[in-house]
C-alpha cells in the first residue's frame, strides 16, 4: 500500500498543523510496514525520516502558488498512488484524474476556512466552491473536530457516508527545563503565552492589546513566524516593552518548557478544528483563556475561560491576577480535557480507514 500526502508545506513539520500532522501520520504508516510519499513544497528542506517515507519536493510553493501547488502535487501522486491523503480543500480542483483510475481520495479539511479574515471576498468565495468539490468527488472528507463534522453534514447532506471526524493528538511534555526560561530571562508564571501565526483571525492585535492592559507586570511571550506583513509590523509597534516577540520555534524542549512555565496560555484563534497549539497548550496542563467560539469549547470541555473582546480579555486577566486558586483550578480542568487527544487513537482509525478503502478498491477491481 503507498499513501501519498499532499497539500502541507511539507515534513519535517515546520509550520503549522497539518505539517504537524503530516510528520505524525508518515511516521506512524512508515512503523507500520505502509509505505508513504510526502510532497513537500519547493522551499522546505527534505530530511530522511524512515526508510518507508519517501519525500519528493514540488517545483511550487504552497504560500505563493497554492493551486499550482495542489496540481503539480496531484500529478506527482496520481502516478503510482494506492490512496491519496489531501490537506486542504485546495486540491478538490485537480481530482478528477485520481477518480478515473480508481485512487481512492481522502481530503482532511481544515476548519472553516471561507471564514478567514486574511483572505480576499475572492478567496473566500473559491474555497466555498472547492469545499463543494472536495465533498462530491473524494471518497472520505475528514474532519478534525465535532464542530466541523455538523458544517459539512449540514452543507452537504447527500455525502453524509463520506463524512467522518478524525481529531488530531497530541504529545507527552517532555520535562520542564527552567533554564529555557532563563536563556530568554524569564520567571516561572511571570509571562502569558501565546503561540500562534500572526494573522488577524487569531486576534492577536486583542491579546496584545488587553495585556496592555493588564495592571499587573507580567508581559506576554508571542511566538510566531515574524513574516515581513504590514500586519505584523503593526503588532510590533502595538507591543511595545509589554510583549516579548519570539520568531516560529520548533523546537519541542523549548515549547514545552515555555507552555509549562506561562502563567496563563491565551489562545486566540477564531477559525478552525481540533488546533494543535491549544492541544499543545492544555496537555502543558496550562491555564487558558480562549476566543469564545464553538470549536475551542469542544477542545477544552468548555472548562477553561473565553473572551470575545479585547474588553473582554482585559477584565479576566485584571480579575484573575489575585486569584490563583482559580489558576491552579483551570490547570487541573486542562490536564483532564486532553485526555482523549491520543496520537494512538488518530493513527487505528487513520489504519482503518485505509484499510477499509483499499479493500473496497480492491473489490471494485474485481
Amino acid at each position: 500500500m503507498l499513501i501519498s500526502i499532499i497539500g502541507t508545506h511539507g515534513i519535517p513539520a515546520n509550520y503549522g498543523g497539518f505539517e504537524t500532522f503530516a510528520q505524525h501520520l508518515a511516521i506512524a504508516c512508515a512503523n507500520n510496514d505502509i509505505k508513504v510519499r510526502v510532497v513537500n513544497e519547493k522551499n522546505n528542506p527534505v530530511a530522511s525520516l524512515h526508510e518507508n517515507i519517501e519525500i519528493v519536493a514540488s517545483e511550487f510553493n504552497k504560500s505563493e502558488d497554492p493551486l499550482k501547488f495542489y496540481k503539480d502535487s496531484m500529478d506527482i501522486a496520481v502516478a503510482d498512488s494506492d490512496i491519496i491523503l489531501v490537506c486542504g480543500v485546495g486540491g478538490a480542483r485537480y481530482y478528477s484524474e485520481a477518480n478515473k483510475y480508481g485512487i481512492k481520495i481522502i481530503t482532511c479539511v481544515d476548519g472553516l476556512e471561507h471564514l478567514r479574515k486574511r483572505y480576499s471576498i475572492l478567496q473566500r468565495v473559491v474555497v466555498y466552491f472547492l469545499q463543494g468539490l472536495a465533498a462530491k468527488k473524494s471518497d472520505r472528507v475528514i474532519t478534525d473536530s465535532h464542530i466541523g463534522e455538523k458544517y459539512w453534514l449540514k452543507r452537504f447532506p447527500n455525502e453524509k457516508r463520506k463524512i467522518k471526524m478524525i481529531s488530531y493528538g497530541t504529545d507527552d511534555c517532555l520535562p520542564f527545563d527552567l533554564s529555557v526560561l532563563e536563556k530568554f530571562e524569564l520567571k516561572k508564571d511571570g509571562y502569558f503565552l501565546t503561540i500562534a501565526r500572526l494573522v488577524p483571525e487569531n486576534n492577536i492585535h486583542e491579546i496584545i492589546g488587553a495585556v496592555k492592559d493588564f495592571i499587573g507586570n507580567k508581559k506576554l511571550v508571542l511566538v510566531g513566524r515574524m513574516e515581513n506583513t504590514a500586519y505584523v509590523k503593526d503588532l510590533q509597534e502595538m507591543g511595545g516593552d509589554k510583549v516579548l516577540f519570539l520568531d516560529a520555534i520548533y523546537d519541542k524542549h523549548i515549547l514545552d518548557s515555555l507552555r509549562q512555565g506561562c502563567y496563563i496560555y491565551l489562545h486566540g484563534h477564531s477559525v478552525g478544528g481540533t488546533n494543535p497549539s491549544l492541544l499543545e497548550a492544555l496537555k502543558a496542563g496550562s491555564a487558558c483563556i480562549c476566543h469564545d467560539n464553538e470549536f475551542n469549547r469542544e477542545v477544552t470541555a468548555g472548562n477553561q475561560l473565553y473572551f470575545d473582546t479585547w474588553d473582554d480579555l482585559s477584565m479576566i486577566l485584571n480579575l484573575l491576577e489575585h486569584k490563583n486558586a482559580d489558576i491552579d483550578d483551570l490547570k487541573m480542568k486542562a490536564s483532564k480535557a486532553v485526555q482523549n487527544y491520543t496520537w494512538d487513537k488518530i493513527y487505528n482509525a487513520y489504519f482503518d480507514l485505509f484499510n477499509r478503502l483499499t479493500k473496497s478498491k480492491n473489490n471494485n477491481a474485481e
